[in-house]
């Protein structure tokens, strides 16, 4: 299924155009890499972990005024596509129009832990809004695991594609 097909808000050509980049964008690298990191996956797995990840940089990209933070199961494959850094930053001139930070999470830092874990909160919201489906085994709000915060990406400040965000910023879901 195209990765449009599982969207549920109205998108504009800019944004379709986008969500076309980042599904066609070849994941192979990223597959390979986290096939090694996480030995003994399967290809269903990896597949599923892709998809899941593609679906993160939408809501990046539809909701670019406020940060989001990334579930354990994904995080794998964000850190993967990061380490290929030129592939990482074409990908994000493509789609945001500057390359997206991202930041791990000091679990020292308490206040740190609980803006994460706000942003966490926030991001699940956001992934039932725009999407008609969402794989809880990916995305879950019940396992502690899963839904112990780990890393987040900090705002997309592009005014191009900050115009077209569907959401408000929201104080409360920023990062400093």
């Amino acid at each position: 299924m195209a990765l449009i097909d599982n969207i549920a808000v109205e998108v504009n050509d800019f944004q379709r155009t986008r969500i076309q980049a980042i599904d066609d964008f070849d994941y192979s690298k990223v597959s390979m890499k986290v096939a090694n990191d996480l030995d003994g996956v399967t290809s269903n797995y990896l597949a599923a972990g892709i998809e899941n990840l593609k679906m993160y940089y939408v809501v990046a990209l539809l909701d670019p005024l406020n940060a989001h933070a990334v579930s354990r199961s994904v995080d794998p494959f964000w850190h993967a596509h990061v380490l290929f850094t030129r592939d990482y930053g074409k990908f994000c001139r493509d789609v945001y129009d500057q390359y997206v930070h991202h930041e791990p999470l000091d679990e020292e830092d308490t206040g740190k832990v609980e803006t994460v874990k706000a942003l966490y909160s926030y991001t699940l919201t956001q992934y039932d809004s725009i999407f008609k489906s969402v794989d809880r085994d990916w995305w879950g709000s019940q396992t502690p695991l899963a839904s112990r915060p780990i890393c987040f990406h900090y705002l997309i400040s592009d005014p191009e594609v900050s115009k077209h965000a569907l959401f408000e910023r929201n104080p409360a879901y920023q990062v400093h």
